[in-house]
């Protein structure tokens, strides 16, 4: 079965860029999938170096090439303009069902950071994004351990805590499994304050209730509750035989961890592995990008002052 026909998968002639690429290969290698290359360049350049850079004008073309020598459907398409507000409409105008991309993980004063560009995209995404977060050094670099071989999805931890704004990962999370036989593993930590027979046995009833449709629908999935903080019982798990993330982003309000909830925000910026999100509140662009009502224009801490995707009433 076709898990996702139509893949994003924005580079910028980067080495870093093309991880997410590589290492979605099996994604990419179905019958019938077709990825679209997309650059975005801030401003014009001259048509000998669309790209920004000869050199990564080459390597985008390279990259192309190899996924055409594999058999994979693929199109190059070059914009200009704000890369995260350009990916968006890209997403919409091309019915895109999957994107991928790589945000580096860079030591940043005591934190992971995340990019300013995949944060954009995260909170605003009407797509289910794939990142995989390889880890640089400040000169750019990747680290010894970081791998390109194409992700297998054996595992996939699902954040759930009850809520209809964290469901809404199960369907392309139950899309991946079905394709690759994952075995999907229902999460849920209670906090140790919460613990209790009560607060633990309506977690399980929630979460095999969750477990057993998935079952029925022939895709293996199972139940976990560990008691602790929601964060490191999730990365600690994932340091096990799990490896891949899926969680539901939420939230409208202008700083991250409100945006994304504290959660995802603490597991975007450190699990190692390939992470499967969607945002529960995702921008709808209307057609030319022109809003319905005034204040179309945000300040916004992690990216600067831009044209926000504007929600139709």
């Amino acid at each position: 079965m076709l898990p996702f026909a139509r893949i994003l998968a924005p580079v910028d002639g980067s080495p870093a860029s093309e991880i997410a690429v590589r290492r979605s290969a099996r994604l990419m290698s179905f019958p019938g999938a077709r990825v679209t290359l997309f650059t975005v360049t801030p401003d014009a350049r001259t048509p000998e170096a669309p790209f920004g850079s000869l050199e990564s004008g080459r390597r985008i073309e390279n990259l192309a090439a190899d996924l055409q020598n594999r058999g994979i459907d693929v199109v190059v398409r070059f914009h200009v303009g704000h890369p995260v507000r350009e990916i968006l409409s890209e997403i919409v105008s091309g019915r895109h069902d999957l994107v991928l991309m790589t945000s580096r993980r860079r030591p940043l004063a005591g934190r992971i950071a995340l990019g300013n560009v995949a944060l954009g995209v995260v909170r605003h995404s009407p797509a289910p994004l794939l990142l995989f977060r390889p880890l640089a050094g400040l000169d750019e670099s990747f680290f010894a351990v970081e791998r390109s071989e194409p992700a297998k999805f054996r595992k996939v931890l699902l954040m759930l805590d009850g809520s209809a704004e964290a469901e809404k990962i199960l369907a392309p999370a139950q899309q991946l499994g079905r394709s690759f036989e994952s075995e999907l593993i229902l999460f849920q930590a209670v906090g140790r304050e919460a613990l209790g027979e009560d607060r633990i046995e309506a977690a399980r009833t929630y979460l095999s209730t969750r477990a057993d449709a998935i079952n029925a629908q022939g895709i293996s999935a199972r139940v976990l509750i560990l008691p602790g903080d929601p964060v490191e019982e999730a990365l600690r798990t994932l340091d096990g035989d799990v490896d891949t993330l899926a969680l539901a982003t939420r939230g409208r309000s202008f700083w991250s961890s409100a945006i994304l909830g504290s959660v995802a925000l603490g597991l975007l910026r450190r699990a190692e592995g390939p992470v499967l999100c969607l945002s529960s509140h995702p921008a709808r662009l209307r057609k030319g990008r022109e809003c319905a009502s005034p204040g179309s224009r945000l300040v916004d801490a992690d990216f600067g002052t831009i044209e926000t995707p504007c929600t139709p009433p």
